[in-house]
């Protein structure tokens, strides 16, 4: 009695957190938007956890054990198919712009087939929705009695009801933080249960006897023409194939951006995998202790057999999680597509909206209730589900993705040749059904009617094809950059980098060895030193070698701290040290546990102390080499048994793999932070050089100034001083000429003075000094956007380019120029809180500059402009003409946050350019131009100055 209150507390405690969970969420529900996809503000992780609890369904708990006990690895082939099939939805997302605006996968397809195809597409979904929701409440109704052991309706009754109450309150954003809650939930039950059963197991080398004998988990058994493998090939492939129901679509228009839509997909099929195979591997454990189970009641067996009170409990919310998260999503899809889909394109009006969908909601789970109630299968209810949908919607729909738009005639021929294959093909083929070969007739249809009745449209391309073509870009740029640095690659050099920057680095490891190897030798028994004296003997006086020339290091004459020997000697010793000896050690002792955690603990160091490429080659070359050499000291044909235990391969391979993983996020974040360092390092020698060069500027205008104008006004002083004196006496009339003569010399050394004092000051104005160079523009860009992981911008902007330019080279300074991008992009994402895709427009325009001596009359020069804005179609239109900066000389920002905005200031006139900032709603849009040709532009003063200073400098 005190057990079923335990397990009792627990169910209630459940559903009562889901259910304030969900009405809590409900209060920002304002429009049907709200209701179906929210305001776009989830995070990556609340994403990904509604995509894995609504894609892995309860029914993987009762297929998968079910199906892995009988079949194997037929069914884990065929599995992960679902599980791949989220990471090409996330790999589909480049094509999939303009479906983010769409709140369900009927008004997708009306938007692009008109409204007969929306209705179709939404009452397909909304039969396929149901039957799943019926599933889900089946399984919750099993399950509760199974937890319970007791038949009474009333119990799955309340738990259906608790879903569909707050399915029905508060919409996606209930639904979305409950799947949280589940998914943790879940999280914790399969761990727990797998625990448990190998806990129970007499003996763990009897799994690994299971896996090596058992002809269902024998690849070379598996694997071949027999017609099990080829059934489980085309299950895979139905599982393959993006059905994109209305759930999933859903989850996608939820989405922020394109990139959140990747992300989320990649981690939610990675998840499901895991999922999936510690599912299998329960299976497996349950096989390997009793083959003789019957495979529909595995779940049954568990719950009898590995639970006690308050475990039990845990276990059937475990199972309850699924169930409920994947019944609410796919009600709050149903109630979407009946208010928005199905009344909208008959003429039914609903003064409110919100409300509507909320009773469709509520009728839609109440019906699925009653088909729950009266069902008993489950996978073949799901092929049921599917065969509604997929041979129906998922062709004409995967291929607009794709590219392909047709007429709605040869739509609707496709849909009706699809339903009509899938209905009928069990009558053809029997205990087979007809998914594939419905999804086949589907498209037969839509490209025969196309081609045959000339329908307009075909291979048209996607809407907004700005992802996909940024997409193909990075991908080019990233092949580029590997045949680059494959081309370039220097062993050498790359060792080089991989040297440690301190000396004392060295003595520490030197210190990390002698601990490790020589707490490895006291743990080795006596015996097995005797066994292997002369490899022990060898082991102990190499390492004694390397780690006293370790500790030593900073002591090291100068020949040996040369960079040859050190790029060599260095890697070396970490690869013979830590893997070659560690491998000697493992196997000397028999892989004891101790020596074995030494071995994984000298992984982690290598990977602290060199890249992750190579650590990793030098892990598979260092234990394979050593495992060669000891078999061949030893005169061993193989390893000793130890070597296959389960507990090597499971329990020391999760730990590597966890630390592989951890490592690997730690240098990521550790190669971004000596990135940014060095391009610190590199703005802060720019700037010592700077201000090297002011300070010679000006000393040489300081002494300039004293010795050829200040002694020039000097003499001209004396000299008009002597002219006076003798001017009273002289008669004007007789010495006019040469008087005048006299005053012309005088002031044409006043003027060469006053020339050499204004080319003198003129680097000392508060102005920007460019260093002018003709760069390929296409290079520039990309070399700017590849550096911009290096710039401290929060959030990390998304910036797609768009190069409408003809202008293939630029007369401009390539630093500022950057620079100015730069300011301008941490300017935008400092407003852009919804995290926009910013695009980077790069098109012709034209340069008006006034000639002042000249009435009436501008000059117009060839320019091109630099676009930055968030609006999603940034105008592409005709070359305008824009007035260029009017001089200004002082910068003086009042506020630190106007320094960028300033400073590209000072830029653009350094480049006599133009500049405009516009705010349109929450949009920003910042514009630049500069001239193609700025020497054209620009004094010859200022260059030939500039030559001058560089040869006195």
């Amino acid at each position: 009695m005190l057990g079923l209150n335990i397990d009792m507390l627990i169910l209630v405690l459940f559903l009562g957190i889901n259910l304030v969970i969900g009405l809590f969420s409900s209060r920002r529900v304002t429009s049907l938007q709200d209701y179906a996809i929210g305001r776009k503000d989830f995070s990556t992780a609340t994403l990904t956890a509604s995509i894995v609890v609504s894609w892995v369904g309860s029914w993987y708990v009762f297929e998968t054990l079910g199906h892995t006990y009988t079949d194997g690895l037929y069914f884990i082939i065929a599995i992960t198919g679902a599980c791949t099939c989220l990471v090409i939805v996330g790999l589909l997302a480049v094509r999939m712009q303009e479906f983010l605006k769409n709140i369900s996968v009927a008004e997708a397809m009306g938007g692009i087939y008109g409204k007969t195809a929306q209705t179709i597409t939404a009452i397909s979904g909304v039969l396929s929705v149901l039957t799943i929701v019926a599933m889900e409440f089946h399984v919750i109704s099993r399950i509760i009695s199974l937890i319970f052991n007791t038949e009474s309706i009333w119990t799955p009754v309340i738990a259906a009801v608790v879903v569909i109450v707050y399915s029905v309150s508060g919409g996606i954003r209930a639904v979305t933080f409950t799947d949280v809650i589940q998914f943790f939930t879940f999280g914790t039950f399969i761990p727990i249960l797998a625990l448990v059963i190998w806990n129970q197991l007499k003996d763990p080398n009897q799994v690994i006897t299971l896996l090596n004998t058992h002809p269902n988990f024998s690849w070379s058994h598996v694997i071949g023409w027999d017609p099990k493998f080829l059934d489980a090939l085309a299950m895979m492939l139905w599982f393959l194939i993006p059905a994109m129901d209305p759930v999933i679509f859903q989850r996608i228009s939820m989405a922020r951006d394109i990139q959140q839509i990747k992300e989320s997909f990649s981690y939610a099929g990675l998840i499901s995998l895991v999922v999936c195979l510690f599912l299998a591997w329960i299976a497996i454990l349950l096989l390997a202790n009793n083959p003789n189970l019957e495979a529909d009641k595995l779940v049954e067996h568990i719950i009898y057999n590995y639970t006690s009170a308050g475990l039990r409990g845990l276990i059937g919310i475990g199972v309850l999680a699924l169930a409920m998260s994947t019944a609410d999503s796919y009600l709050n899809a149903s109630a979407v597509l009946l208010t928005n889909d199905i009344a909208k394109p008959l003429g039914i009006k609903f003064k409110n909206e919100v409300l509507a969908a909320r009773v469709f909601c509520g009728l839609s789970g109440i019906f699925a209730l009653l088909i729950a109630l009266q069902f008993k299968g489950i996978l073949s209810l799901l092929q049921f589900a599917n065969s509604l949908y997929m041979p129906v919607v998922t062709v004409p729909l995967l291929m607009a993705i794709f590219g392909f738009r047709s007429s709605t005639l040869a739509v609707l021929i496709g849909m009706a040749g699809g339903l009509g294959t899938t209905l009928g093909w069990p009558f053809i083929i029997k205990e087979s059904h007809g998914i594939l070969p419905g999804i086949m007739a589907n498209l037969i249809g839509l490209l025969g009617s196309h081609y045959i009745l000339k329908q307009p449209g075909g291979w048209v391309g996607i809407r907004e094809p700005e992802p996909l073509l940024e997409a193909r870009e990075n991908r080019r740029k990233a092949w580029n950059q590997f045949k680059k640095d494959f081309k370039e690659f220097s062993l050498v050099q790359y060792l080089q980098k991989s040297l440690p920057n301190q000396d004392y680095l060295l003595t520490i490891f030197g210190i990390y060895v002698i601990a490790a190897t020589y707490a490895s030798f006291y743990t080795v028994p006596e015996e097995i030193q005797a066994n292997y004296a002369k490899l022990y003997h060898i082991i102990g006086q190499s390492v004694l070698f390397i780690s006293t020339g370790l500790l030593t290091y900073p002591l090291w004459p100068p020949i040996f701290k040369n960079k040859w020997f050190i790029t060599w000697a260095w890697p070396l010793s970490v690869f013979y040290v830590l893997f070659a000896v560690g491998t000697w050690l493992v196997l000397m002792s028999g892989f004891h546990t101790f020596q074995t955690m030494i071995f994984l603990l000298n992984v982690v160091m290598g990977f602290l102390l060199l890249p992750w490429h190579l650590v990793s080659i030098m892990v598979i070359i260092g234990v394979t080499t050593a495992t060669y050499i000891f078999k061949i000291y030893a005169q061993v044909p193989i390893l000793p048994d130890d070597f296959g235990t389960l507990r090597f391969k499971i329990l020391y391979g999760l730990l590597l793999a966890s630390n592989f993983i951890a490592l690997f996020k730690y240098q990521q974040a550790q190669g971004k932070l000596v990135s940014h360092n060095q391009a610190l390092n590199i703005l802060q020698a720019k700037r010592t050089i700077n201000l090297r060069e002011a300070l010679q500027h000006r000393e040489r205008f300081m002494h300039t100034l004293a010795i050829n104008c200040v002694e020039g006004f000097n003499w001209l002083y004396q000299q008009s001083k002597i002219l006076w004196t003798s001017f009273k006496p002289t008669e004007i009339t007789s010495s006019y000429k040469d008087l005048i003569n006299e005053a012309v010399l005088l002031l044409a050394k006043q003027q060469q003075a006053s020339e050499y004092l204004a080319q003198t000051i003129f680097p000392f104005k508060n102005y920007l000094r460019l260093n002018v160079e003709k760069v390929n523009l296409a290079n520039f860009l990309n070399t700017a956007l590849e550096n911009l992981d290096k710039i401290n911008i929060q959030a990390q902007p998304k910036i797609t380019l768009q190069q409408l330019t003809h202008y293939q080279e630029l007369e401009i300074d390539p630093v500022q120029i950057q620079k100015l991008l730069y300011n301008t992009l941490q300017t935008i994402q400092a407003k852009n809180h919804a995290n926009k895709l910013i695009t980077l427009l790069v098109k012709d325009a034209t340069l008006v500059y006034e000639m002042p001596f000249i009435p009436n009359y501008n000059k117009e020069i060839s320019a091109i402009q630099f676009i930055l804005t968030t609006i999603e179609q940034p105008a592409k239109g005709t070359t305008n003409n824009h007035d260029a900066l009017e001089t200004v000389h002082i910068f003086l920002p009042k506020h630190i946050e106007n320094v960028p905005s300033e400073e590209n200031q000072r830029i653009i006139e350094a480049h006599y350019g133009y500049a405009s900032c516009e705010t349109e709603n929450k949009d920003i849009t910042q514009i630049y131009i500069i001239p193609v040709a700025l020497r054209k532009i620009r004094p010859t003063i200022i260059d030939e100055s500039k030559k001058v200073l560089d040869e006195v400098v």
